[in-house]
């Protein structure tokens, strides 16, 4: 029988860059309630689409239970994206990550999948 998870952590962004037709963010992931509590980190990559869409794929690393792949259309600001797939404890999780951003570096990212 499919388990549903939900869990938030806030992604602290780090370093950005761009390419030739996308640009690259790099976030810390801690737990919401501790800003210490490093939890793994990501790595998104946002395709403009139009002046206010972006294509979105992205992975979040959780040190020691594996990863969580999104990918999807996204706005700026506070989105819904699809989760895609996962590895080691998050193997086979479909559902969505909601964003939720809190400023300029900080945002919160609530995981809610099935496994």
């Amino acid at each position: 029988k499919p388990v549903t998870t939900k869990f938030s952590v806030i992604e602290i962004h780090k370093s950005s860059h761009s390419t030739r037709h996308s640009f690259i963010n790099r976030g810390a992931l801690v737990r919401t309630n501790d800003r210490d509590d490093v939890v793994g980190h990501d790595v998104v990559k946002f395709s403009p689409r139009t002046h206010q869409r972006f294509e979105v794929k992205g992975t979040a690393f959780f040190k020691g239970e594996g990863t969580l792949k999104v990918q999807g259309g996204a706005t700026q600001g506070n989105n819904t994206i699809p989760i895609i797939g996962g590895t080691g404890e998050f193997n086979g999780a479909a559902g969505k990550v909601k964003t939720h951003q809190l400023s300029k570096k900080r945002t919160r990212l609530t995981f809610i999948f099935v496994q």
